[in-house]
This record gives structure tokens, C-alpha cells and sequence, in this order.
């Protein structure tokens, strides 16, 4: 079933990729988005019973690099820009999007955050890492023609994953917590889970027949194993996230506002909402966690928030520096001031926390920004199908709801992370519709 039709109009500056060559760019950003989600934990499986401790020891194994990681991403650049050689004229076009230009800019800011991290042979290695994945991921879906073989990959993508954990899950006893499939922790897997599951929604609303049946099937098989993880915070976000996207369009077509405005209408009413429960109820921070959760730490969160915010007030306005603060040896004041099992851990367990961290209220505001105007680009747009913003939508409110309890703003190629790249990216309106305008147009 087609969900884009792209004409093609000869332009004299840019030549049309062949049928077989755009076939192939297709698949770099599916493959970027494989590497975490499939072959990496797939190529680097260890049985559940190897990750029954939490080591104190990862603060310093994870300043070490990776050369299989740096080897992957620096070959798919590498085939990306070879498969889109005829088209790169067109990257200019990119930065005419604030979604673009607000990633360039917090990419910048963690630039200059290099200069007075703690780390800065690690930030810069981290930070160079990070524009690679991000530049390949949001390029190659840019300059693809068609965009619904992307889309069938994603589709055909989560599909194995699914498979694949199932067969593991059934091969291998659970872990101290829950299943974790193929991955190093359940949570994790709940969030794979997740992510395959709304990719699979999506492959069912578009499909017919006995394809629409095999996807429906599959995503509840993803809902399966994201319930098997024991991931509560995954469980319940993907659930909200694709309501809500759903919600917000039809609102959207209804009162016919850019979707930003929605977004920010949503947000000032859901705030007095809770605020106005919280008045009337009594119920405070620590029993919203004890209702959802079963303790009244958010499972010992609200233990690493506070150290975490110890360690910000430092330097509330400019952070420590970019990716410079979990994972960066025995010198770190991660490993040298985190009491406890926080020694252990290579995140904040909150991203908005991480953000500011790293690159202070600067960072913060150019985060919030950036997530605004992803959010906006879900807005109607000429050859953008209302299931391709539906899917988009909802992977972009389910990163920004599973950040309030994990992290992963800007961390690397981290799923959560590349699939809000990814679903950005998937809103852009590709540059060939203005190159074939102005083809098309009589010069006066």
C-alpha cells in the first residue's frame, strides 16, 4: 500500500537516485535504529544470571571506548554519504526547520561545555560521536524519496525484534526483576518492547487483510513482552502516549491550531488540573509513587535526584560539561561522592535531570525548545499520511513521558533517543516537493 507518492520532476541540480540506490539509502536509518535496538544486544548476550549485581565498577568501564560502536556508525556514514552523494545540495534545506536548528544548537552548546568538563577527552569523543548518529539518522531520512520503504523497514524491524525475544524470553529464566529478553536489563526490553509496539500499531492501521492481522498480533506480543519485563514505566507511558497523540490530532483537526499551541494549551491545563488534585486530595510527590509503584521513592530515584541536584547547584547555568559526569572513571565525582548504589549507575534516571546536569539551564532551555518544535512538525503537511504524524506523535510523547523516570536526551545512540530522531526526521517535508515547484514554475 502506498502511504507517499513523490513525483518526479527533473531538476537541473539534482539528480534522481536510481530505483535500486534509494532502495538501499532506505535502509541507514533502519539500520541505526537496529544497532541498539537488535544487534548490538543481540552480538553482546550474556544469560540474565551475569547481570545479577549492579557493579560499582561501571563508572569506570564505561569511560573506556568502543571501537565495534565507532566502527558502525563511521561505516554507516560512510555508506550514507555515498548512497546520497547526488543529493547532499540539498542539506541546506534542513536548517530552515527549528527542530534542526534547535539540535545544532544544544549540539553546540555541548561543544563549548567540552572547554570546562570534568572530562574533556571523553565529552569530545562522546560529543563527536553523538553529531555522527544524529547527522546520518536525520540526513538519510531527509533525503529519501520514499519515505514508506523507511517506514516498511521500521515495521519489518520491530517485527524480528519481537520474535526474536519471545524465543528468549522462553529460553532463558527471568532475571532478579523481570525478563530481559536479549538485553543487559529489563527495562530495556520494556522500552524495545515499547517502541516495537507502536511501530507495529502503526503497520496494522495501514496494512489489509492477513497483514493487518499478523501486525495487530505482533503488537500485542510486543505488549506482552513489555508486561513480561515487569517495566512499569514503559508499560503505562506506551499506553498513554498513543491516546494521547491520537487525542491531540483529532483536537487538532477540530480546532484547527498549529499543533504547538495545542501542545502548550494541554500542558498549562493538565498542570492546574493536577495542581488543583493535589490542593483538594492531599496526595503528595511520594504517594503518586506509592499508588503506582509500591514505594514512595519511585523504586530509589528520588535518592539519585537528590545527589544529582546537590551536584547541579554547583553550576545551575552551564552544567559540568556535556556527557562528562556518569561514566567517566575513578576520578569522577560520580564514583568518588555517590553514596551508595548510586556509585553503580550511568544515568540520573531522569533526562530533564541529566540535561541539567551536563549543560546547566543553557542546555535546558534549548532542550525544551527543541522538544516544543518537534512536537509542532506533527502539524498537517502536504504528503504526510494522518497514520505517519499518528506514529510520529506518539513515539515523541512516549520519549518525553519515559524521561521523567530513565534518561536519555542527546545520550549516544540510546533507542528512546534515536527513535525521537527518527520520528522527528519522519515530519521534515522532504526538499524534493520545493525543488520540483521551482521546476515546474515559468520564469517571468
Amino acid at each position: 500500500m502506498s502511504l507517499i507518492r513523490t513525483r518526479r520532476t527533473p531538476s537541473p541540480v539534482v539528480a534522481p537516485i536510481a530505483t535500486a540506490d534509494d532502495r538501499w539509502a532506505s535502509l541507514v536509518p533502519v539500520a541505526a535504529l537496529a544497532y541498539p535496538t537488535f544487534l548490538q544486544p543481540l552480538t553482546n548476550f550474556r544469560p540474565p544470571a551475569a547481570y545479577a549485581r549492579l557493579s560499582e565498577l561501571q563508572n569506570v568501564a564505561g569511560a573506556d571506548s568502543n571501537i565495534a560502536n565507532q566502527i558502525f556508525w563511521l561505516a554507516l556514514l560512510a555508506a550514507g554519504l555515498f548512497r546520497f552523494r547526488r543529493r547532499l545540495g540539498l542539506l541546506g534545506a534542513l536548517f530552515v526547520h527549528p527542530a534542526v536548528l534547535l539540535i545544532a544548537t544544544y549540539l553546540a552548546v555541548a561543544a563549548l561545555s567540552v572547554s570546562w568538563a570534568s572530562a574533556p577527552d571523553i565529552a569530545l569523543r562522546r560529543l563527536v560521536l553523538q553529531t555522527v548518529v544524529i547527522s546520518i539518522t536525520v540526513c538519510s531520512i531527509f533525503l529519501t524519496a520514499n519515505r514508506e520503504r523507511i517506514l516498511n523497514g521500521m515495521v519489518l524491524l520491530a517485527s524480528a525484534i519481537v520474535v526474536v525475544n519471545l524465543l528468549f524470553v522462553a529460553a532463558f529464566p527471568p532475571g532478579r526483576l523481570g525478563y530481559l529478553g536479549i538485553y543487559s536489563n529489563k527495562n530495556i526490553l520494556g522500552l524495545v518492547g515499547s517502541l516495537c509496539f507502536l511501530f507495529l500499531a502503526y503497520g496494522a492501521l495501514v496494512r489489509q487483510r492477513l497483514s493487518r492481522v499478523a501486525f495487530l498480533g505482533l503488537a500485542v506480543l510486543a505488549l506482552l513482552l513489555v508486561a513480561l519485563s515487569q517495566s512499569k514505566t514503559s508499560l503505562g507511558f506506551v499506553l498513554i502516549a498513543p491516546i494521547m497523540a491520537a487525542s491531540l490530532l483529532w483536537l487538532q483537526g477540530l480546532l484547527r491550531i498549529h499543533m504547538l499551541a495545542l501542545v502548550l494549551a494541554v500542558v498549562f491545563a493538565g498542570s492546574t488540573l493536577a495542581g488543583l488534585f493535589s490542593q483538594i486530595s492531599g496526595m503528595g510527590f511520594d504517594d503518586l509513587s506509592l499508588a503506582l509503584l509500591g514505594d514512595d521513592t519511585f523504586t530509589g530515584r528520588t535518592q539519585i535526584w537528590s545527589f544529582v541536584l546537590g551536584v547541579y547547584e554547583r553550576s545551575p547555568y552551564v552544567g559540568t560539561g556535556y556527557a562528562s559526569f556518569w561514566g567517566t572513571g575513578i576520578n569522577s565525582v560520580a564514583f568518588l561522592e555517590a553514596p551508595g548504589f548510586i556509585v553503580g549507575l550511568l544515568q540520573a534516571h531522569n533526562g530533564y535531570l541529566d540535561v541539567l546536569l551536563e549543560t546547566g539551564l543553557l542546555g535546558f532551555a534549548v532542550l525544551v525548545a527543541m522538544i516544543l518544535a518537534s512536537l509542532n512538525h506533527a502539524n498537517p503537511s502536504p504528503g504526510t499520511p494522518r497514520e505517519v504524524r499518528w506514529l510520529a506523535l506518539s513515539i515523541m510523547l512516549f520519549v518525553v513521558f519515559h524521561n521523567l523516570l530513565e534518561s536519555s536526551w542527546f545520550r549516544a545512540f540510546s533507542a528512546q533517543w534515536l527513535a525521537f530522531v527518527v520520528a522527528t526526521a519522519l515530519m521534515l517535508p522532504p526538499p524534493f516537493a520545493l525543488r520540483s515547484k521551482r521546476a515546474a514554475s515559468p520564469r517571468s
